[in-house]
């Protein structure tokens, strides 16, 4: 069986014209959905500055800004809702977290390869000595985890369980191994056809190895050979739908786009585009399928709900951009200007000047909103404007916000930085609280916290009711500093987070 010389895992592609223009900033319509979290657009200077977020789809309204610089963003590597922490590669390869609680972007480990998250707040990548590392927000320098696998690691895979597949290149395989962090012990292991140049991608439960022939498929929870995808030319290009029911897959010197069936194990339609395609990137909620062009700053636009190629659009392809927005639009940039227009009609519905001299990043959250303490890590908005080190909240916007419908859009005031005269809000409890999960399951926050204990302290469970919902949060404390949190969260060796107020 030949290896495929190369698997490219990105984005999507072609060419506009003749489109009626829109109202510009601010005017955008947003297509209102049930929704439970605010959507909301990150924006980090690509040239140095503090990152801004914006209510979308109201561009023209910085909600929050960071109190201080944060490093240059060149990868998003997702957002943890419950830790309030967006996870990034900064221009050095190195990982770093943006808490939008505090505004805090703590020192990174390392730059690293093949870096990987799965929840945001716990990132694993390799070092120069074929180490596997994970980094936490609380973590950094020799104090972080690290794993020397039995052979050199090439990739690292986080898994939903919380465990780690750890890829090494041996001399005529490629050898997989299944662990559980912090524990270092392997509890399973396997192998797949050696390929020098081939990284397999995660697709639901499996990895998948592209070789000339197709594609060779690995079960995560055992590691157990599923049966091979054959296909008619090597592998350029390959994504998945968020639940992994589907993958895209592009051919060498295809104009068409294969649907393959995970289940089904098998090509069951194909997407035919004018031109050859490069590059694939999905939308979060797997509505739309962007194709890049290979020749040209262009993209396809694909509705996934009915196969069809909706048409083509300038773009350039970088790691934030074009990107699917939560209202169904696509965000495009040429140039300095970003545009995002309607993935249906490719009308345009708004333009940010100068906006791609940021980077891009679309989220939705609630940590932006008044919370009881208890619930969660609150937002605090004391001291705003009066130093340079509090994190600016539009406290006006957020009260707005809580007293709308989940139905109904973001409709911020209309200000550009965190109005000096808002009314202060009240000072949050004193103590310091370390939290280390949010489970739905009680027997499992038990089990967890069970396992937990740190200098003659157990962890506990602290149940609360969340939109309707029970959670259970396992938490440690609290503790009269943050500084005695924070060594505790430390000492536990587990991903954690610190917030002030008790459990």
């Amino acid at each position: 069986m030949r290896i495929l010389p190369a698997l490219v895992l990105i984005l999507a592609a072609c060419d506009a014209s003749g489109r009626r223009e829109e109202p510009s900033v601010g005017q955008a319509t947003a297509v209102a959905a049930p929704q439970s979290r605010d959507q909301l657009l990150l924006r980090v200077s690509r040239r140095g500055g503090p990152a801004r977020v914006y209510a979308y789809p109201r561009l023209d309204s910085v909600v929050w800004k960071a109190p201080a610089a944060t490093p240059v963003a060149t990868r998003a590597l997702g957002f943890d809702p419950e830790a309030g922490i967006f996870a990034f590669v900064d221009a050095k390869n190195v990982p770093r977290f943006l808490d939008l609680r505090t505004g805090s972007t703590p020192a990174g480990v390392q730059p690293l390869k093949g870096i990987a998250s799965r929840e945001a707040s716990t990132v694993y990548g390799i070092a120069n000595d074929g180490s596997v590392i994970r980094a936490t927000p609380g973590i950094v320098g020799n104090s972080a985890w690290k794993y020397k696998p039995p052979a050199r690691a090439s990739a690292v895979f986080p898994q939903p369980d919380g465990s780690i597949l750890v890829m090494g290149d041996r001399a005529t395989s490629l050898s997989i191994w299944h662990l559980f962090p912090p524990d270092r012990e392997v509890v399973d292991s396997a192998s797949l056809p050696q390929s020098p140049q081939a990284i397999p991608i995660q697709v639901g439960d499996r990895l998948y190895l592209p070789v000339d022939s197709g594609l060779v498929g690995i079960r995560g929870r055992d590691l157990a050979l599923v049966k091979p995808i054959e296909l008619d030319e090597p592998v350029t290009a390959i994504t998945s739908t968020p639940s992994g029911d589907r993958m895209f897959v592009v051919s060498d010197s295809s104009n068409s786009i294969q649907v393959v069936d995970r289940y089904r194990e098998e090509v069951i339609s194909e997407i035919e585009l004018t031109g050859q395609p490069s590059a694939l990137r999905m939308d979060p909620l797997g509505r739309y399928l962007l194709a890049r062009a290979g020749a040209g700053d262009s993209i396809w636009v694909i509705a996934l709900g009915t196969g069809r190629v909706t048409g083509s659009l300038p773009t350039a392809w970088r790691a934030d951009l074009p990107a699917v927005t939560p209202d169904g639009g696509v965000a495009t940039v040429l140039g300095k200007d970003v545009t995002i227009v309607d993935a249906e009609t490719l009308r345009r519905r708004a333009s940010v000047p100068a906006g791609g001299d940021d980077f891009w990043y679309f989220f939705e959250w609630s940590g932006f909103r008044p919370r009881a303490a208890g619930i969660d890590a609150p937002v605090t908005f004391e001291g705003i404007g009066v130093t340079d080190s509090t994190p600016v909240l539009d406290t006006t916007w957020a009260d707005s916000l809580m007293r709308m419908p989940p139905v109904t859009p973001i409709l911020p005031p209309t200000t550009d930085s965190a109005s000096s005269s808002a009314p202060a809000a009240r000072r949050g409890p004193t103590g310091f609280t370390v939290s280390f999960a949010a489970l739905l399951d009680q027997a499992k926050a038990r089990e967890m916290a069970d396992g937990i204990r740190v200098e003659g302290r157990g962890a506990h469970i602290v149940p609360a009711v969340r939109e309707g919902t029970t959670i259970y949060r396992v938490v440690l404390g609290p503790y009269g500093a943050r500084a005695d949190a924070e060594r505790a969260g430390r000492t536990s060796g587990r991903p954690y987070w610190v917030y002030e107020g008790p459990p």
